[in-house]
Formats: structure tokens, sequence, C-alpha cells
């Protein structure tokens, strides 16, 4: 909770010194700036004063004597939260019989409040200062109100009830089996935090308690034993209240609602955050992890006098993921080599000659998780030849299926295009390096041509989602060029994305006149092709990465050009699938030295190499070339592209063992990876062979 302070010339920023810290980590400081300038107010509008007035229940964080945040619902009819003037809410009600928050009111008291409509998933956030307490209530001066987005939030209709009966109340050090069972089914759970006054809050007025919701699908939290929950962190607001607080003091305090009984969890524990690692980039939706480790437990049954209806889920929430879809994920991974058969489960035309296919898994077990950019690797049917190629995964992960998008220009795209729905391909886990850099904090240009525009609409899907949502919150220019109109592809999508972001910038190049455009994506195409001269007109003067994908000569000269210009390689990503010859680069003159072990071909000595999929022992000699032509004439048909070590097809898992390179690589491949078009084994002292996961 914190202050939004007016000084008459300027306005002061209503973070605290953790919520500034979680915004500097996930890149959304300007963001959060920005919005929080516009939406936090010190006062309550007419709109919020009129929504909490027809409300059943409030959500309350509060704080015992100890600094222990606890989460709370307090229950009246309609009109039992009313707000006199814009400054001041007055509640007429009573803590629930043995909730904490009867213990934790008191004159002074910094409670957040959240009020929160199920039915039409409305929710506004309220932060105020406990001023009077009297038998009817108690009444709160403003500090904060703000609107909330309804994402994640389930529809239900709640009904008041009569209670018979005393009020039963357990409390207890660890999760009960049944307790277990209620969180792990849980859609809806809500998360009380604290930010305490100290120098860390940079004043005493960014202090108190908050409240918030977190939903999704049954069984997004993870009951890993009876001490600790593991809750996966979706896009939000990008402000980082709940978040910020944890930061500052890890103390936390959850609710549970079992929504048939009216039975009452409360759950005090301690919030650790993870960023990344595979359990965060195996479940659909979530950006990081909060692992919360119990430290004590209240259940409260015949105190709740309300009961609610079957729930409807958030439009939007098969985006995100279940604990049994991620381990399924992360299961699935320790399979990346291996073949699975996909159903064509549907198609969609995005010009005349680029079509999208959706493939769900025959198994009926979750698809790989994967980052926007990475490439499929797919196998044809024997009868139509087994070719083997590569195309981009053209959206960005959902948990539910793969999407990739293929322009019709050879014998295997030929024959995809000619199938319908209910056709069987197969293939093995995405790979690739041409993904988007989130740590790099600035403004991206993604520049594109032909169906090389197919991992630039994965990036941004995944950047900018369709919720409205942002996870780059910089300007991104997105400059893609064709044909013609009929050439054009994601026209659509485009017109959507640049609709609800107003840090998306599209400028399209078409090289000949088209028909029928729609000018919701731009006014015209630009006349021409994308040039360096077209990117000094549009680019703002400013610090940029810039993304390249398409024909091997359109990527060398805006390489080169862009290099000409001082840009520096390290800013300049693409992906070189090979061609007449690998895509040029010129090193940073202050670039650090590649940590890879370099050798020579020529003189190097004979050891084992073991290929773990394929059953297969043999001993390398020099005259045998890399590992890839080693194991292509060994009758296996690994995936390859450049086979120079550009592109990061052939990449493959080193079990264990010694290789170097003979060159070294252009392109990077995951931990305990190697490029095999430009690997050799090197021999182990103790004699060991080299085992790769092919």
């Amino acid at each position: 909770m914190n202050t939004l302070v007016h000084d008459g010339s300027s306005e002061k920023l209503p973070f605290h010194a953790g919520e500034l810290a979680i915004q500097q980590q996930a890149g959304t400081l300007a963001e959060a700036a920005w919005l929080g300038q516009r939406m936090i107010r010190d006062h309550m509008p007419e709109q919020h004063r009129l929504f909490f007035h027809q409300l059943p229940f409030l959500m309350v964080g509060s704080v015992d004597d100890s600094g222990q945040p606890w989460a709370s619902m307090m229950v009246g009819a309609p009109g039992f939260i009313h707000s006199p003037d814009a400054q001041t809410v007055r509640i007429n009600a009573q803590p629930l019989p043995g909730d904490k928050l009867a213990e934790n009111m008191r004159d002074g008291a910094r409670l957040g409040m959240l009020g929160i409509e199920l039915p039409t998933r409305r929710r506004n956030r309220l932060n105020a200062t406990v001023e009077h307490i009297d038998d009817d209530g108690f009444t709160a001066r403003v500090e904060q109100s703000f609107g909330n987005c309804p994402q994640y939030i389930q529809t239900r209709e709640p009904q008041l009830v009569k209670l018979s009966g005393p009020v039963q109340v357990h409390e207890y050090a660890v999760l009960t089996p049944a307790d277990r069972a209620l969180i792990e089914s849980a859609d809806t759970m809500f998360i009380a935090s604290n930010a305490a006054a100290s120098a860390d809050t940079a004043n005493a007025s960014a202090a108190g308690a908050d409240i918030s919701h977190r939903g999704g699908q049954s069984g997004f939290i993870r009951v890993e034993d009876g001490r600790t929950l593991l809750l996966p962190d979706f896009a939000g607001n990008r402000l980082y209240q709940t978040l910020g607080n944890l930061h500052l003091d890890p103390r936390a305090g959850l609710l549970f609602i079992d929504f048939d009984t009216g039975d009452y969890l409360q759950v005090s524990c301690t919030a650790s955050l993870v960023w990344d690692g595979p359990q965060v980039a195996a479940f659909a939706g979530a950006q990081r992890l909060l692992r919360l480790k119990v430290v004590g437990v209240r259940r409260l049954a015949n105190s709740l006098p309300l009961r609610w209806s079957a729930r409807s889920y958030w439009p939007q929430i098969e985006s995100t993921g279940t604990w049994q879809q991620a381990d399924r994920a992360i299961g699935l991974e320790r399979k990346a080599n291996e073949w699975r058969a996909y159903r064509i489960s549907g198609t969609r035309d995005e010009s005349a000659s680029i079509r999208t296919f959706f493939l769900d898994a025959v198994d009926g077990l979750a698809v790989p998780s994967y980052t926007p950019g990475q490439f499929l690797p797919i196998r044809l049917p024997a009868a139509a030849g087994g070719l083997q190629r590569i195309y981009t995964l053209s959206a960005a992960p959902d948990g539910q299926r793969l999407q990739i998008s293929v322009k019709r220009q050879g014998a295997a795209s030929s024959w995809l295009h000619e199938q319908s729905t209910g056709a069987v391909i197969e293939a093995k886990s995405p790979g690739g390096a041409f993904t988007f850099d989130r740590s790099r904090n600035r403004s991206a240009v993604m520049l594109s041509a032909g169906a090389g525009i197919t991992p630039m609409i994965a990036m941004l899907d995944g950047l900018l989602p369709n919720d409205g949502s942002q996870v780059h919150q910089l300007p991104i220019y997105f400059v893609h060029g064709a044909r013609n109109a009929q050439e054009q592809a994601f026209a659509e999508e485009l017109a959507n994305k640049r609709a609800s972001h107003r840090n998306l910038f599209v400028h399209l190049v078409h090289s000949q006149d088209g028909d029928a455009w729609s000018e919701a994506v731009q006014a015209r195409p630009y006349r021409g092709r994308v040039s360096i001269d077209l990117l000094k007109k549009i680019l703002p003067f400013d610090d940029y990465d810039f993304y390249l994908c398409g024909p091997q000569g359109f990527m060398q000269e805006l390489y080169d050009g862009l290099r000409g210009l001082n840009v520096r390689d390290a800013r300049i990503h693409f992906e070189d699938f090979g061609g007449d010859s690998p895509m040029r680069r010129m090193a940073d003159t202050d670039a650090p030295a590649a940590k890879v072990e370099l050798v020579d071909l020529a003189s190097a000595s004979p050891a084992a190499v073991k290929f773990h999929v394929s059953s297969k022992e043999i001993t390398w000699q020099p005259e045998d070339g890399t590992l890839l032509e080693l194991a292509e004439a060994n009758g296996m048909t690994p995936l390859s592209g450049c086979r120079s070590g550009n592109c990061g097809t052939c990449a493959s898992r080193v079990l264990s063992g010694r290789s170097g390179y003979v060159s070294p690589p252009g392109a990077q491949c995951a931990p305990e990876h190697i490029l095999t078009c430009i690997s050799i084994p090197l021999p182990s002292a103790a004699g060991e062979p080299l085992v790769l996961d092919l």
C-alpha cells in the first residue's frame, strides 16, 4: 500500500521501494510509472463508491501485532459498504466469528480492501486507514483507490444463508489432507501482504496491508507437501503491489473458500519468488512462480454465511495451465528427440501462399513448451516420402496445441497445403535460439520479409498478448516486406494488436501494388522494399535491438547496413538456415572471446562416440568429419539446417563425455547441448565415450 502525493507541480510515484524493485526486474518501470500516475487515486471516484455500495461481501487484508498479514472476508446485505464522501468509506459489519480480522482491527490500522463482484468479474481496490470503530462497524480514510481488470475471475452467484450451530475454529501448523484437497482443486484464492513502515518504504505513508485476487484453472496451485505451495504468477496490471510488498516483507496471508460448504481456510506463510527455470517455462501463462512456505493454518467452519452457484470460467482461462499439464510438459522435455504424432485439427489461410496448421498431440499428452521464435521439426508420413523439415511456430505457447504457418514453396510444404483436417504428421520438440531477449530493456525493431514473418508474429504474440496486457512495455517497431496485399500474411492479427497496444508500431512494405487493402493496419503500405533508407525515415532516434528474419540476401543486406551505422553486432539477432553461404558477421571489437573449445580436425585423435537413442557405439576417426556427418553415415537422420554452426537446428544434448568445435559457432544453444554440424568428439582420460542424445 502506498500513497499518491500531490504537490501542485508534480506527482510523486505511488510506489514504495519494493514495488519499484520488482518493476525494475520485470522491465515495467516506465510503464508502471505511466499507469500508476493515471490509475491510482487518493480518493474514491463516484463509480467506485457506487460499486462498493452494491456488494454483499468485502475482502480485507490486515496485519496482526507480530506483522503477519491475514486475508479475510466481511459480509453484509448490499449497502453495508457506503462512502459518505470521496475520502471516506464506512463498513457496517463485524469480522466473521473466529476470523483473525477481529483481533487486527484497531484505530490507525492500515487495511487493504478488495471489492469483487464475481457475477460480473468487476473488481476495484481500496486501501484505507481506520479512524473510528464502534459496535456497528468502522470508518476509514481513503488512501488509495484504483480499478483492476476482470482477468482470471471465475463467475459465481453469491447467496446469503442462515447459519445454525457453533462456529468451529481449528488451528494447526501443517496442511491436512482436507486442506490439500481444497487448495489443489481451487480456482480462486486471495493473498494479503504488507509493507511495514521502515526506511525501505521511502516514507511512512507507503506502509500498510494489501489484498489481491489470484485465479486460474482448478489445479493451478500445487501443494508440494504439507508445508509448501507453488503458485504461478500470471500477467496482471504490471504494478506488482503484492510482489513489491513481499520483496520488503516475505510474510503473506492466504484465504481459500469452499464455495459449496462455506468452509474458510486461512494460511499464514512466507513467500519467495522464482523468476525462471523449467517449471516457469512449462506452466502456460506463468511469468514467474511464488513458493509459499506454510507457517500456520486456521480452518473456520460455520462462520461464513454465504454459498455460491456453480462457477463459470473466465473466457480466456485456457491460456493458463495447470500443474498436471506443466508436469507433462517437463516430462516431454526429456523425450525431446523422440518423434510424436500430431493431428492437423484445423487450418487458416494467412495469405495467398501461407497457411497456418493447428496441431493436436495424438497421444493426448501436453504439447511441449517453447519460447516464441523457435521452430518445430516435422516429419511427413512414409507415403509422402518421410520428408523432414523445420517450420517456425507462429504463436506463443498456450499449452493446448501447436501452430505452424507454412509457405507453399516445395515438396513438403505442398503436401501440407493439400491436406485436410485429420491428417497426421510427426514432430519433435521445438528448438532454435532465435528468440526475444527479455533481459534487454530496450525498444525493439522486428524486420522480416516473406515467410520470415512467422517467428516475428510468435514473438509479438508472447510480448503483446491478445488480452491487452503487455510483457514488453517499450516501443516495438514491426517492419515487414511482402510482394502485395494478397501475399501479406497476418494482416488482421497485426491490426488487432496495433489497436490493443499503443507501444506497437506497424510498417508494412509492398514491392507491388495490390487490391483491397485494410487501413486498420496502416493507411497504405510503403512501396518498395525494406531497406536501411526506410528505417532511417520511420525509426525515431533511440537505442534498439534488431531482429531479422527472411531470405538470406535480405538479412545480409540489412545486417551490413546496420553495422555500417555502428549498430553493435550484439544488438542484431537473426537465425541463419543456410543458403549459398553462411551469413557473414562482424564481431564487436570489445566482445569477449567465446568460451568454446576449438580443435583442429586434421590433428584430432580417434574417440568413442555413443548415440544413446539409436543404441549405436562407433569409434570416430578424423576422416569421418563432424558428428553430424558421422551420424548420417551410420543410418541416422538428425535434423540440420545451415551445416555451418549458424542456425542451431542440429543442436543435440550431451549426456556425458567431451567434444570440441572445429570452427567458432554462430548460433547459441541450450546448456549441455552442442552443434553437431561443427563438433567432433574428444578422447577422455578414462576412455569413456562421448554420449549424445541421438
